[in-house]
């Protein structure tokens, strides 16, 4: 038989058979799966994680924009309090990464008012101290020196033993183990230090800031020890960074940061890592993002810059191993449109 009619029977047969009853539902059992894997299997419709070294908006804070905000992490959760909006308040927001939603609480029962210190110990949150000017055209600022507790699981806020040290705003404040650290804050008189014990709800002054620039600074901890740097002193600002050593009681310098002066940045640490960023820098701002290395003693400056709007009293924390920053003001004069109200998070 020829080759060409040999060819042709061939190819009729397995036409024939493509129609048969049950290589038809076979076929349409390959195509179904098909589409499902379309649907399922990802293709365009799964978007790649984010790179690191990059930011990620999340979302922002309800009822507009905040800056000055105290803020401290409880399992997992961001928790920010009090602030300025149109004028001091004492609005209090939590926020869970996890859902990366945010939701109102009571508000503090305390005076309006913002630049607080805000920490965590021991699974409570706490806030004190601030300032507020309430009243129309020029007004006399109130500075305060009450410190509160918040239980997470009530959300009721407890009046604690004030702090010792003059009342004031903008001071830093870090934690080592089970206690708190305060030093700094509005004036130039501001180098006391004072530990904060929740145990025995008592404080007990330490030895004074070192440092020249003791207004405004930043400060974070990594291990048995806590770091004030940057800041305002009575010749503008600094760049310099103190290390506080609990065992020994005593302020040491360490390295300075590489780049200009400023104060008013935010810090927070993970390990031995510590992150630096935003602040003022005169006459502006700036949205350089630095990290310094406990161990090395070295500063290093990240590739990458904040995306966020406000650069000023902003907040930051670290929720589960995720950084978080945002909120803050470019214009700490103006009003609510001069406050931003949204959220970053940092890839790394």
């Amino acid at each position: 038989m020829p080759r060409e009619l040999l060819t042709f029977l061939a190819a009729r047969r397995r036409f024939r058979d493509l129609f048969r009853p049950e290589s038809m539902r076979v076929n349409r059992r390959l195509a179904l799966l098909g589409f499902l894997c379309l649907d399922a299997c990802g293709g365009d419709s799964v978007a790649p994680p984010p790179p690191p070294n990059s930011w990620v908006q999340r979302a922002s804070v309800p009822g507009g924009g905040v800056s000055g905000a105290s803020s401290f992490v409880i399992d997992g959760r961001i928790y920010i309090a009090n602030g300025f909006r149109n004028g001091w308040t004492n609005v209090v927001y939590r926020y869970d990464p996890s859902q990366d939603s945010w939701q109102q609480l009571s508000s503090t029962p305390t005076s309006v008012r913002a630049n607080a210190i805000g920490f965590a110990i021991g699974g409570y949150g706490y806030m004190g101290l601030g300032s507020s000017c309430v009243g129309g055209g020029t007004c006399t600022y109130t500075f305060y020196k009450d410190l509160w507790r918040l239980d997470p699981t009530t959300t009721l806020w407890t009046q604690m033993a004030d702090f010792p040290g003059t009342a004031r705003a903008n001071a830093a404040s870090f934690v080592i183990g089970d206690k708190a650290y305060v030093t700094g804050g509005s004036s130039a008189a501001d180098i006391d230090t004072w530990q904060y014990n929740p145990a025995t709800n008592a404080w007990t002054q330490k030895a004074d800031f070192a440092g020249a620039c003791n207004a405004r600074a930043t400060a974070f901890s990594i291990g048995t020890k806590g770091y004030v740097g940057l800041g305002l002193g009575l010749n503008g600002g600094c760049k310099s960074f103190w290390a506080y050593d609990t065992t020994t009681n005593s302020w040491t310098p360490v390295d300075s940061l590489p780049g200009a002066a400023r104060y008013d940045a935010v810090a927070f640490s993970i390990g031995d890592t510590a992150f630096v960023v935003g602040g003022v820098v005169a006459p502006g701002y700036v949205t350089e993002v630095w990290t310094y290395s406990a161990t090395g003693n070295v500063w290093a400056k990240r590739q990458t810059t904040y995306p966020g709007q406000g650069l000023v009293e902003m907040m930051a924390g670290v929720a589960a191993g995720r950084i978080f920053v945002g909120l803050g003001t470019n214009n700490p004069t103006g009003g609510l449109t001069d406050r931003f109200d949204e959220l970053w998070e940092y890839i790394r």
